[in-house]
């Protein structure tokens, strides 16, 4: 597959949704039902892709659907016959999420300032994440701020699911894709406090 920017689209189409057809990767990512095809297919043969409703003989007018198996991030995977080169397992090349959830499973209670130093990232991302995590139920709040504290608090977390390495998914309409399990997340609404 040459076409890196035709992968970025198609990948970014089937990170989107839990279950797909090759004809619906091809439409949002707007390339032909071919291209499509030929790039599921490599990353089926290195199980970046299963086939979760195959397309029975008979069943001339039904699509198969798929889903990803591996969901290791944001950048397109680019297989060939070798092997495939995937950018998202690349240390230098994580992002933002991914480095907070990597550094929340290592050290499984903390606060923004260590996720902060752990990560590099800026003090307000990194509590945009938390909030994201808190939403979702992966982490709970251990120990609230403390009022009156002469040098200032901060809100201590727990990591309370931890189903693997890959970062859940965040997807636009508020649900939560964890990539471990190929399953949704349900939002527990109301941050759960331990």
């Amino acid at each position: 597959m040459r076409n890196r920017q035709a992968r970025i689209l198609m990948w970014r189409a089937m990170r989107r949704e839990p279950e797909f057809t090759i004809q619906q990767v091809a439409n949002r990512s707007g390339q032909v039902y071919g291209t499509a095809h030929k790039y599921i297919e490599a990353l089926k043969q290195w199980d970046y892709v299963t086939c979760t409703e195959p397309r029975l003989p008979t069943e001339k007018h039904k699509a198969a659907k798929y889903r990803l198996a591996m969901n290791t991030g944001p950048h397109a995977p680019a297989p060939h016959a070798t092997g495939i080169d995937d950018p998202n397992l690349d240390p230098a090349l994580l992002d933002g999420l991914t480095k907070c959830w990597l550094a929340m499973r290592q050290v499984q209670r903390f606060d923004s300032p260590t996720l902060q130093t752990q990560t590099g990232l800026p003090q307000r991302t990194v509590e945009a994440y938390l909030n994201k995590f808190l939403r979702a139920g992966i982490v709970a709040v251990q120990q609230e701020r403390k009022s009156g504290s002469p040098l200032g608090s901060v809100r201590t977390y727990a990591l309370v699911q931890n189903p693997g390495p890959l970062a859940p998914v965040f997807r636009r309409d508020g649900t939560v894709f964890d990539p471990n399990t190929a399953q949704d997340l349900t939002p527990i609404g109301e941050p759960v406090h331990v």
